[in-house]
């Protein structure tokens, strides 16, 4: 796409008659679209590594439900770092009933030099929305027991 646009450019200002890309026939390959469940955690290691978190720190519990969020409700980090008490719509009391979380920004860590503000995080839409969209998340039944014991 970039030596293409280079071309497109060389046309524009005149440097080349036609974008010689063009001529080029070529077919994307073929992708494989599934995942590998070899490369992706399983439920056990899932509750070990989150009863570990739990026990590694006093923060450990806040950030048992920052890896909850990513891995029952699939969260991305900048969508978790956002979570607000706000934005748990519906957290069920009565055991084994799935929840809702409605996520509404995201603020993802760009580093201090790649932000206006100069700060290493910067508020912002969630992916692929535009500023002001929300989307709802599905909170799964262990996640919404979770998420009902832990302080925001």
């Amino acid at each position: 796409m970039v030596l293409y646009n280079i071309f497109a450019f060389a046309c524009e200002i005149g440097a080349l008659d036609e974008n010689p890309l063009r001529l080029v026939r070529w077919t994307r390959p073929r992708m494989l679209s599934t995942v590998d469940p070899r490369s992706v955690i399983n439920p056990q290691q899932a509750r070990r590594f989150l009863t570990a978190v739990e026990a590694h720190s006093e923060r450990g519990r806040r950030l048992k439900a920052f890896f909850a969020c990513m891995y029952y409700a699939a969260l991305r980090p900048e969508e978790v770092s956002e979570l607000r008490r706000s934005n748990l719509t519906h957290l069920p009391e009565q055991p084994g009933h799935w929840g809702e979380i409605r996520l509404t920004g995201s603020a993802p860590r760009s580093g201090s030099r790649r932000t206006e503000s100069a700060k290493p995080r910067e508020q912002g839409p969630l992916k692929h929305r535009a500023r002001g969209g929300h989307s709802a998340s599905a909170c799964q039944p262990d996640l919404v027991v979770l998420l009902r014991g832990t302080p925001f």
